[in-house]
């Protein structure tokens, strides 16, 4: 699962914890940051059902748009590009493992 993060949220949750960041990238690849979200998923995988549950994830720094192709004119989301557009973070989540894994 990629999820893009609200990135005003957690920037300011990230000022207010003091964690360096100089840009999206960078936040995202805070160890806390991604801690807080593995906070997320699990209690999200409580309440659903063994297939249901998201077994790994991925944080991305870049927002679907438009100008990226990862969303129509009316944003409607363009599945094919996504897919392509996060090629490496997606193959990422299988070859890595224990990275963006969620226990």
């Amino acid at each position: 699962m990629l999820i893009i993060p609200n990135f005003a949220a957690i920037e300011t949750y990230a000022r207010m914890e003091g964690l360096p960041f100089s840009s999206r990238y960078e936040l995202i690849a805070l160890p806390e940051v991604h801690a807080r979200f593995a906070d997320i998923v699990h209690s999200v995988n409580e309440d659903l059902a063994q297939f249901e549950r998201l077994k790994k994830f991925r944080l991305v720094s870049e927002e679907l748009s438009a100008a990226n192709g990862t969303l129509t004119a009316s944003m409607k989301i363009r599945r094919r590009a996504i897919e392509e557009h996060f090629k490496r973070e997606i193959e990422g989540m299988y070859s890595e493992g224990e990275v963006a894994s969620v226990t």
